[in-house]
């Protein structure tokens, strides 16, 4: 269910945010955006599965390019960070810089 999904991720990332929108604002926000583009989802993500063993067998813990409704992950880099933060959104792929890690990008 895509509003649980939102709300475990908006509880999760609540003490990281300080000041953030209620969940029903940051979630209309988001939605808003995306269906602005057209729709739904434009990546081409991963079986469940291979998520799985990319977190177990590689310490993967982050994907490079999601959103709130695809992310597998609870911490993710999307196109939208001013209306994703509120979801675990680290900002723009292009601006991410880690230091360390493993992380997942979809072709």
């Amino acid at each position: 269910d895509t509003y649980a999904k939102l709300k475990a991720l908006h509880a999760a990332h609540r003490s990281a945010r300080g000041c953030a929108p209620p969940l029903e604002l940051a979630a209309l926000s988001m939605s808003l955006r995306y269906q602005a583009l057209g729709g739904g989802g434009f990546q081409l993500a991963l079986p469940s599965a291979a998520f799985r063993v990319l977190a177990s067998d590689f310490g993967v813990r982050a994907e490079c390019f999601a959103s709130p409704l695809n992310c597998w992950f609870g911490r993710y880099c999307s196109a939208f960070p001013d209306c994703d933060a509120a979801f675990g959104s680290l900002g723009s792929f292009f601006d991410f810089q880690p230091r360390r890690g493993a992380f997942e990008a979809n072709p």
